[in-house]
């Protein structure tokens, strides 16, 4: 209950900050402001994450680890300043007889703070704060299922990012570091989830009318130190998608 109660204080907070932090500069630029309206960030995106990469820490000293380095296929669904991302593969690994599925899901819900009001053509910085959840997990179908690995974790990140914005587009990019409780299939096996997620995205909502192009780069750093060794691994990844805007 400790760490839910910090989560939502720290939502509540930065909800507060980030109210604040709009009315710097507020009078100087309602003229501005009364003929521009900021365009929302809405899509859906698909593509590849070409280096998908899975492995164990040097801490993880289980005889047959997973071992998972290929292509992903990617998806995310954008609203506002919500992320859902979903990541998967299957495939053959060394080790291991019979065929691997990866995957990686989970949400990121960031309240930004943001240094001026919305204005065209005006670079603004933002601080990001975010909730996180996450889930990573690794399975194959041979008789050894307790080894598969189901990593769930729920934390709190904070960053630096940018926004521009345009009567016609809207680019923003954020860098987030991350921390967060986890557990191995929501089993008594517990430890820390740490790491970094990146996000770029350029909108063109208007582009074809009431639809629009979207195109996103995400980098995910991501580790694992658990009470059972087994479970200590680093998942890391480049990922490209491209959609529309809704």
């Amino acid at each position: 209950m400790n760490r839910v109660h910090f989560v939502i204080v720290f939502v509540s907070v930065a909800v507060a900050m980030s109210a604040s932090a709009q009315v710097i500069g507020e009078a100087s630029s309602a003229d501005v402001r009364q003929n521009f309206r900021e365009l929302s960030l809405r899509s859906f995106e698909v593509g590849l994450s070409p280096g998908g990469n899975f492995s164990p820490l040097a801490s993880n000293t289980f005889a047959t680890p997973f071992n998972v380095s290929r292509v992903l296929l990617s998806a995310i669904l954008r609203q506002d300043n919500t992320l859902l991302y979903f990541d998967y593969s299957v495939g053959n690994i060394d080790g291991f007889p019979e065929a691997v599925t990866f995957g990686s899901g989970g949400a990121k819900f960031d309240v930004d703070i943001a240094f001026g009001p919305p204005a065209p053509n005006v670079l603004r910085p933002i601080i990001p704060l975010s909730v996180v959840a996450d889930l990573l997990f690794v399975s194959t179908r041979q008789e050894r299922g307790s080894d598969n690995i189901s990593l769930g974790s729920l934390g709190i990140g904070a960053g630096v990012g940018l926004a521009y914005s345009t009567r016609a587009s809207l680019f923003v990019a954020k860098a987030e570091a991350f921390i967060a409780f986890g557990t191995q299939g929501f089993s008594p096996v517990t430890g820390l989830v740490s790491g970094v997620i990146t996000d770029a995205t350029f909108h063109l909502p208007q582009f074809f009318g009431t639809f629009g192009m979207a195109f996103t780069y995400r980098f995910r750093y991501t580790t694992s130190s658990f009470s059972t060794t087994q479970y200590n691994y680093l998942f890391r990844a480049h990922t490209l998608t491209a959609g529309i805007t809704f």
